[in-house]
């Protein structure tokens, strides 16, 4: 009866354990989904932002080729530094796009307010804009 007892025992505390460990991989599974959600809602505000800014690039490159240089300055201006950058890594590439003394003029103050943000990003791309902006003006 003992060694019942001692049987019986072993299987009770078997049991627990093996609760113990599902119970230790549901916790696991949930903080893994709830890491999983949080990603995912990072991802999709990513995605938005990176949408967002396409769709801009998009309506400024429609705008250039209209030769709308004025509307092109006043969307510069509501857009957020990143738009000008990316906008600004477009049409500064060698002999691209003709620009004009007014919109130069624009670019610089763009260039200028990437060399006073917080991030090195920008304030490298500020430098190399404004220099090429020097350039064609020589």
């Amino acid at each position: 009866m003992a060694k019942g007892i001692t049987n019986m025992k072993d299987d009770v505390n078997s049991a627990v354990t093996n609760v113990m460990r599902l119970t230790d991989q549901i916790n696991k599974s949930r903080a893994e989904a709830v890491e999983l959600s949080g990603m995912m809602e990072e991802h999709n505000k990513f995605m938005e932002i990176v949408s967002k800014r396409a769709k801009t690039i998009e309506k400024v490159m429609e705008l250039w080729t209209l030769g709308n240089t004025k509307a092109i300055i006043t969307l510069l201006k509501e857009s957020e530094i990143y738009v000008a950058a990316d906008l600004l890594t477009h049409i500064l590439k060698p002999s691209k796009f003709p620009i004009s003394v007014d919109f130069a003029i624009v670019i610089t103050e763009s260039a200028k307010e990437m060399m006073l943000a917080k991030h090195m990003t920008l304030i490298k791309h500020g430098l190399t804009f404004l220099g090429q902006i020097l350039s064609m003006f020589r």
